[in-house]
């Protein structure tokens, strides 16, 4: 509990083990008894969406009819394996069999100031407005049982076929500087103007009815094939204005002629009307052809101490580690600003074999070691374990994080196995037993299951 019970004049903490093999040491495993519906193929630390005082755990299973989430309430009475279905405090399944219900989820903040936090999903295959043209639904709290979506949900709907909106929806903070929270939804295929462009969209809130994203109050559009949406993160603010600003992803942007290097967009808060990457106040994109950086990204953290928000960024298709494909991730110190490409990233971390899959999944982490700094997160899960094939892993580094980096290098390894691909989707944000230490979730989709490693332990 970080407290000196001993009265030896430091903390009582219970730091993590260096290895951690996620079948038999996590804290929690949740799993399913459906087959093949890849359960945890994303998982999210929430906010108090249950109203009981200690935060919520969500698991998105795609194959459960159009999609589904479960949101686990009071997290840390569990222990041990756990069927998902029997212990969820609320289940929220998407309304259309086609659909992708759960694709991204994030924790909003109380955006209703009833004193429960709330929760934005996205369905990228919504059919709505039209044929994928997507949608971004918001929840407010509390939420138990089984969620009616079309009664209690607030959708934000794409523009047009294929849009795919709601392939990520983030609570973007207050770029306006009204006192409500915004939203930031990518719609990574939107073909305005050109086919696979991408764009994201700010939505101002207060959010209580259903809006078109055409009516939003400000987008970036790509260029052909860019992408632009592929990821997109608000609520840091890079420039010390005490405005939030966004960070959006173009994993298959071409900067310097560079095909498919990809790149992420910073823009700083408050943005209007329509903006492209010539309009963007700092830009970065990795040096090599066909690294798909902006893939992932993540925003919410102070990695090195300083005060300053830093940034994320993902990039899977980088030769990390002189593997072709292995992929890499960029440490990115704030300030952000100005145009340049992330050879000058503070740190970056390889993959070590074709395949492994690092740049995919990151999060920003809370702190774990009582130092008062945040922590790299990421999941790679395609990594080999011994004789195994994609088992996957999971990567912790406490910060501060300089150079480059193996993952060999990691403070704490949580290591899959059986091919079950851990590291699929990782998160670090959320502290469930309130010990003041940040705790990890992993999923691990081809396994049907997802782990809880709590920082400070039971």
């Amino acid at each position: 509990d970080g407290i000196d019970n001993d009265c030896d004049g430091t903390a009582n903490d219970c730091p993590l083990e260096s290895t951690i093999v996620v079948d038999t040491d996590a804290d929690i495993g949740f799993y399913t008894d459906k087959a093949f519906v890849s359960h945890g193929q994303r998982v999210r630390g929430l906010g108090d969406i249950s109203g009981d005082g200690l935060d919520d755990l969500a698991i998105f299973v795609p194959g459960d009819g159009g999609g589904a989430v479960y949101i686990q309430t009071a997290v840390t009475a569990l222990t041990g394996d756990i069927e998902t279905e029997a212990a969820a405090g609320a289940k929220l399944a998407g309304p259309d069999e086609d659909g992708l219900f759960g694709q991204w989820m994030d924790a909003t903040g109380d955006i209703d100031g009833d004193g429960f936090d709330d929760l934005a999903i996205g369905d990228p295959y919504d059919d709505t407005v039209a044929v994928d043209a997507g949608a971004a639904w918001v929840f407010t709290g509390p939420i138990s049982g089984t969620v009616d979506v079309d009664a209690t949900g607030f959708r934000l709907f794409g523009e047009g076929a294929n849009a795919k909106a709601g392939w990520v929806i983030d609570a973007a903070g207050d770029v306006n500087s009204d006192g409500e929270i915004d939203f930031l939804v990518g719609a990574y295929t939107d073909a305005s103007p050109l086919n696979q462009a991408g764009a994201a969209y700010l939505v101002h809130g207060p959010v209580t009815g259903d809006r078109f994203l055409a009516d939003a109050h400000w987008v970036v559009r790509g260029s052909y094939q860019d992408r632009v949406g592929s990821s997109a993160a608000g609520g840091a603010d890079f420039n010390g204005d005490g405005l939030a600003d966004l960070v959006i992803g173009a994993e298959r942007d071409d900067p310097d002629s560079l095909i498919n290097a990809g790149s992420v967009m910073v823009f700083y808060g408050p943005v209007t009307g329509t903006a492209t990457d010539a309009d963007a106040d700092a830009m970065r994109w990795s040096a090599s052809a066909a690294a798909n950086t902006g893939g992932a990204l993540a925003v919410g953290g102070d990695i090195n101490g300083d005060g300053l928000d830093d940034l994320l960024v993902g990039a899977s298709g980088e030769n990390g580690g002189g593997a072709s494909g292995s992929g890499a991730v960029f440490v990115v110190a704030g300030p952000v600003s100005g145009l340049a490409d992330l050879s000058g990233a503070t740190a970056r971390i390889d993959g070590s074999a074709a395949g492994d899959d690092v740049g995919s999944a990151l999060s920003i982490a809370a702190d774990m070691n009582w130092d008062g700094r945040h922590e790299v997160f990421l999941g790679a899960r395609g990594v080999d374990q011994g004789s195994g094939e994609r088992d996957g892993g999971a990567y912790l580094w406490f910060g501060p994080v300089s150079g480059t980096a193996a993952l060999s290098s990691a403070d704490v390894a949580l290591l899959g196995g059986d091919g079950e691909q851990v590291g699929a989707s990782v998160d670090g944000s959320t502290d469930f037993n309130a010990d003041g230490l940040g705790d990890l979730v992993v999923g691990a989709p081809t396994g049907n299951r997802a782990f809880v490693v709590l920082g400070g332990g039971l």
